[in-house]
Formats: structure tokens, sequence, C-alpha cells
């Protein structure tokens, strides 16, 4: 809940700074209109977009003609290794909603008593956390994808050039001035995205250690090994 709040105080930060950003990415993409788009970086930042926010969400959701099928992973799967626990152990419904969220969200329960409205309270505020953690670092992702691409263009072309050895002033003074816009774009993220980088890598650094604390203990559910599998694959990428 803390890293929730923290994004969304950097984030309305970085929205006071975001007409500069643009406004100099505006000018690297102006200056380098020599410099042929290679990749199709739109459909690609689509789907590592989808990808990272169905795998950490929790659901995933296609459509094929009118059905629409949804694929439960890492978030919801800890839930339901809980969920399977509690099913044989207690009798009533609200029985088995309340072993579980004590099961689920025992800390917080240690601060308040327990009310079913507050367990679906907490169950939300986590959603909502899950996701804000999750578009931290697919908002970093995509960010650095779309800057590299141009990175890597950039690099092609004086390969190219290089290879056929041109010796042509005005064109290496075209590419001095990408590079020199590229290079200016470049300390103006790291200065405008840095205490999102770095919530974002204290905050997967937090994930990593209690995960791997979790893995110490000996896992006997399938459900379990499958959850911290997704989970330090999804922190891994």
């Amino acid at each position: 809940m803390t890293s929730a709040m923290l994004s969304s105080i950097f984030f309305l930060k970085l929205a006071k700074d975001w007409s500069e950003i643009m406004k100099e990415w505006y000018n690297v993409e102006s200056t380098m209109r020599t410099v042929a788009i290679t990749t199709n970086l739109k459909r690609k930042l689509k789907i590592l977009t989808l990808s990272f926010l169905a795998l950490a969400s929790g659901t995933m959701k296609y459509f094929v003609t009118s059905y629409c099928n949804i694929f439960v992973v890492e978030h919801f799967i800890i839930q339901l290794h809980h969920l399977v626990n509690v099913l044989g152990e207690c009798k009533t419904v609200l029985g088995c909603l309340k072993e579980f969220y004590l099961r689920l969200y025992g800390q917080e329960f240690l601060i308040f008593d327990y009310a079913l409205w507050k367990a679906f309270l907490i169950q939300l505020i986590m959603l909502r956390s899950t996701f804000s953690w999750t578009y931290v670092d697919v908002f970093i992702i995509l960010i650095s994808t779309a800057f590299v691409s141009r990175l890597k263009q950039l690099t092609n072309k004086v390969r190219i050039l290089l290879k056929a050895k041109t010796k042509n002033p005005r064109v290496w003074k075209i590419i001095r001035e990408e590079h020199y816009r590229l290079l200016k774009l470049c300390a103006l993220l790291d200065d405008k995205l840095a205490y999102i980088i770095l919530l974002s890598f204290a905050t997967n650094l937090y994930f990593i250690l209690v995960q791997w604390f979790g893995c110490m203990e000996h896992i006997n559910s399938t459900v379990k090994k499958i959850y911290y599998i997704l989970s330090f694959g999804l922190l891994g990428l």
C-alpha cells in the first residue's frame, strides 16, 4: 500500500513535467526523421503492456467470437492456494471466507478485528496496489523500449555509413545532431524518472526477498509451486 501511495505521488510530480519530456521527445523524433523505423514498435509496446499487466493482475481476457476466456495467473494463484486449503476445514460459507481472509491478510487483522466488509476492502486495496506496482514497472519498460529503439536505429545507421565508407561531412553532422538530441533526452528522462525507477527497484527487491524466504520452506502444494515459479519469472523480467 505504501508503494502504491508513493507511486501516485511520483506520477503526479511527473505529470507536471510531462510536457517538457514530450517536447524533447518530439525534437528527437523531428531530428531523426532520416532514421528509418525498422521494427513495429507500436505493436511491441502493446504486447509488452498486455503481457505484464495480465500476468501481474491475475486476469487475462480475450475474446474469441462471442466467448470470453479468463485465465487466472500469478496474483490469484496464491489466493487459490489458500482457498483450496480452507475448503476442507470449514462447514459454512462465512466460516470459509473468514478462514480464507485470515490466512491471506493475517497481518492486517492483527491490527484490527476481522469483519467481512473489511476483508473485501483490503482485497480491493491489495488488487489496486498490485496493479500500481505493475504499472510502474510497465511504464519504465515502455519508456526504455521506445528510447532504446531509437538508439539501436541510430547505431545501425552509423554501421551502414561506415560500411559504405561515407565521407560526406553533412551526413556525419546530421548523425552528431541526432546523437546529441538522444543524449539530451536520456539526461532528461534520467532526471524526471529517477524516483520512479528507485521505487520500482526497491519494490522488486522487497518482493524478491519475500519470495526467496517463502521458497525456503518445504512446498507440497502444486498450486503454490506454480505461484512461486510465475512470481519469480515476472520479477526476473
